[in-house]
């Protein structure tokens, strides 16, 4: 009897785990794109931006 509950506890600590880390958020799950902010570009990969600097993108200076 304490075999299956023990057995029956890991392999629910292992499925809750599975769920866990299979689960992916949209924001993550898209690819990453180049927009301008404020007539600087930025690369963004899911919700982390950073300045683009590798090829000159030329963005509309649009800030209010």
């Amino acid at each position: 009897m304490r075999k299956r509950t023990a057995l029956l506890l890991v392999l629910a600590v292992f499925g809750f785990g599975a769920l866990v880390g299979m689960r992916v958020s949209p924001v993550q799950a898209g690819p990453c794109y180049i927009t301008c902010i404020c007539g600087t570009p930025y690369k963004c990969c899911g919700a982390t931006c950073t300045v683009y600097t590798q090829h000159p993108v030329n963005c509309p200076n649009n800030c209010l």
